[in-house]
């Protein structure tokens, strides 16, 4: 269903001397617009345990500024969704009480109905105001974590080192991105066991098709073509 969406995007991001805004103002008003968005945040993770802006469409650069970085200890959506790795949808009606730590936020005077926080990790997130409340089932679950992942590339591409000088923070290199979470870590240890995709669900408790997109990180971030490579490289 998403395809033609991916497409179009993939072939924006061939055109030279994109900014990550101009990106982000793509992905709102294109890629992402069945989704009704207002505007998009991306952010990366520093090393010191932070969540700094990175790039956004469709916020006041003062706003921005007034949010400064937010560090992994705080009760909020964007950080809910990076430490728990899924996706938060909440509600500008629930937003306070689900999140307590966003009152020191001026975000509920602004124009919006729901607040999304879609996790790339291990670089970060975007979030994204919308007009109206979401139905993110399983396709649509990995067509964001598609767009996600496509947005982190873009960045570290482009703008990263630039934004990581400004803002005085180590981002992670592309390096860091080659090093598996600790999640995966579990996955990969219970895979090297024998446990199927069924059998590690159960042992984590996530669901099957959570351990399979997993999985296919896993492969992608240690180069190898599946399963039966990832056995051979076993340490004996």
């Amino acid at each position: 269903m998403y395809l033609t969406e991916v497409e179009k995007l993939a072939r924006f991001l061939m055109n030279p001397g994109l900014t990550v805004p101009e990106v982000c103002r793509f992905l709102v008003l294109e890629t992402l617009v069945s989704l009704k968005p207002t505007s998009l945040y991306a952010a990366a993770i520093t090393h010191e345990g932070n969540v700094v802006h990175v790039g956004s469409f469709g916020i006041p650069q003062e706003l921005i500024k007034a949010w400064g970085t937010s560090p992994l200890t705080i009760d909020v959506p964007l950080v809910k969704a990076v430490k728990s790795d899924e996706i938060i949808v909440v509600s500008k009606n629930q937003m306070v009480e689900k999140f307590p730590g966003m009152d020191q936020f001026d975000v509920l005077n602004t124009q919006w109905e729901v607040l999304l926080a879609c996790p790339v990790l291990p670089f970060g997130l975007f979030s994204l105001t919308l007009d109206v409340l979401p139905e993110v089932d399983l396709e649509m679950e990995l067509f964001l974590r598609t767009v996600g992942l496509i947005l982190a590339a873009n960045i570290e591409r482009s703008d990263l080192p630039l934004i990581a000088a400004e803002n005085k923070v180590k981002l992670r290199t592309r390096l860091d991105l080659k090093v598996l979470t600790e999640r995966q870590l579990v996955i990969r240890a219970l895979m090297e066991k024998g446990f199927t995709n069924p059998a590690i669900a159960a042992e984590i408790g996530y669901s099957e098709s959570l351990v399979r997109q997993e999985t296919m990180a896993i492969y992608s971030l240690l180069d190898i073509s599946g399963r039966k490579e990832l056995l051979e490289r076993k340490p004996n």
